[in-house]
């Protein structure tokens, strides 16, 4: 197996990992969405405020980085792409769906930051992007 073969095989591991990573973004989304719901119930919610703002703030955290990496292994391609010689408006397309991405992450995490000691986390959703 050539080296170029073992990188792409990296990437797919590494592709593989982010996408595990993402699944766990969405379990942690969903747990604080119940946690709303048992408080709007006025039941004992799973978390403390403070426990609920740290996970928020992690979940935001790990979505940046999950988009920086998938943009990573988007130009990754885009440079195997190249050497082959391939047509290249598909590897430009997923670059570009990357950095829509990492730009909604990065908002959605600027939100979380700035509105954590001014409203609670129910006043905003919890995307998993």
């Amino acid at each position: 197996m050539s080296n170029y073969n073992l990188d792409q095989v990296s990437l797919f591991y590494l592709q593989i990992l982010l996408s595990s990573g993402l699944i766990a973004s969405i379990l942690i989304s969903i747990s604080l969405s119940y946690n709303e719901i048992l408080k709007i119930q006025n039941q004992k919610p799973l978390y403390s405020q403070e426990m609920e703002s740290n996970i928020l703030i992690f979940n935001r955290c790990l979505s940046v980085l999950i988009a920086i990496g998938f943009l990573w292994i988007n130009f990754q391609d885009k440079k195997y792409i190249t050497d082959d010689d391939e047509d290249i408006k598909h590897a430009n397309l997923q670059i570009d769906a990357s950095v829509f991405n990492l730009i909604g992450s990065l908002i959605v995490l600027y939100v979380a930051l700035d509105s954590i000691n001014n409203i609670s986390s129910s006043d905003f959703d919890n995307p998993a992007l």
